[in-house]
This record gives C-alpha cells, sequence and structure tokens, in this order.
C-alpha cells in the first residue's frame, strides 16, 4: 500500500509528562501496532468470561422459563472470583499496552524482552513482571490509566482532535494542564 507514491513509515509519536517529586520526566508514547490489541486478547492474555446463574423470576423467585420450559440463564457480572480475574486480566492487559506504547522511547528501558514462544504463561509472567517495574517506579493507576487512555487519539482516531479534546476535559485540572504543557512544550522542541 503507498500513499503518494510512498510507503508510510513511522509511528505517531506523542510526549507525555508525569512527575516525579521536583521532576519532570517525559515519556514518549507510540501507538499500538495495527491489530495488536486484538491478537493479544485472543491468543495471550484472554479476557474472563462470567460465570452463568440461573435466572430467578422476580414474581415466583423460581427460576425463570424460556417459552419452551427450559430454565433461563444469564451471565453473573457480580461474581466475586469473575471480578477479581477481571481486574487482574485487566492490570495485564494494562501493563503490555504502556510496555508497548513506552517502545519507541529511547529512553524506556524495562529491563526484559516481549515473549516470542506465543505461551500465554509467559505472557502472563512478562505482564506481571512489567506491573512489578511500574510498582517500583511509583507509577499510578491512574497514571498507566492515562497512558491506555491516550491509546485511541494515538491510534489516529477518525476526529483525533475532538477525542483528545475529549479526553483532556474527562481530566481533573491540574493532569489537563499538565497534558496541554507536555503538549505544548513538544512542539517548541
Amino acid at each position: 500500500m503507498k500513499f503518494k507514491g510512498k510507503t508510510l513509515s513511522g509511528r505517531i509519536i506523542l510526549p507525555y509528562t508525569i512527575h516525579r517529586s521536583d521532576e519532570a520526566v517525559v515519556l514518549n508514547l507510540t501507538s499500538l501496532p495495527f491489530g495488536w490489541e486484538a491478537d493479544v486478547r485472543s491468543n495471550f492474555l484472554v479476557e474472563p468470561t462470567p460465570p452463568m446463574r440461573a435466572v430467578k423470576d422476580d414474581k415466583t423467585g423460581m427460576h425463570a422459563k424460556d417459552a419452551s420450559g427450559r430454565v433461563r440463564f444469564e451471565e453473573d457480572e457480580n461474581d466475586t472470583d469473575y471480578l477479581r480475574e477481571a481486574a487482574i486480566w485487566w492490570r495485564r492487559l494494562r501493563a503490555v499496552m504502556v510496555f508497548k506504547m513506552l517502545s519507541a522511547d529511547p529512553d524506556f528501558d524495562p529491563g526484559l524482552s516481549e515473549p516470542t514462544s506465543g505461551k500465554a504463561d509467559d505472557w502472563i509472567i512478562f505482564a506481571d513482571q512489567l506491573n512489578q517495574g511500574f510498582s517500583e517506579n511509583h507509577f499510578s493507576d491512574a497514571e498507566l490509566g492515562t497512558i491506555v487512555g491516550l491509546a485511541g487519539f494515538l491510534a489516529g482516531a477518525q476526529d483525533s482532535k475532538r477525542v483528545y479534546d475529549d479526553f483532556l476535559s474527562s481530566l481533573d485540572g491540574k493532569k489537563k494542564e499538565q497534558m496541554e504543557s507536555s503538549a505544548a512544550s513538544s512542539k517548541t522542541s
């Protein structure tokens, strides 16, 4: 595929500033490779599914039945085991996403390599090690969530300016100022 006769190279880079004590650290985030998340979700970090439970009839308290007389079932998204597994799964997926988004930053050294085996257990260990590294470097859940939230902007969403503006408006005042100053400083450098 070509654009104006050329194959496009490189990916979008967006500087994002985090603050540690008196130091501002600029992370150079890049978009996730095409189809990456779907590959990881389907092959390596498989999302847990909620268990099924029988539906109760509100009037009788008995199991509700369908037209053919069979008991109706629904997903139990409030099951405590499922909620715990889903939280762990999301934490792992988020860590790998942030790792991939930092892959073009020359200052980022995770101290480990992405698994090549294709085995789910290797990806789980990798994600857990990444989370340990982020924790040791005092990343908050909010910071990691913000970085993942920028993935849509970096992906070049159809109306990326609107997506970015909507994202900024969802932030509290201080975080919004940090994002805007980071973007402004990247334009001048």
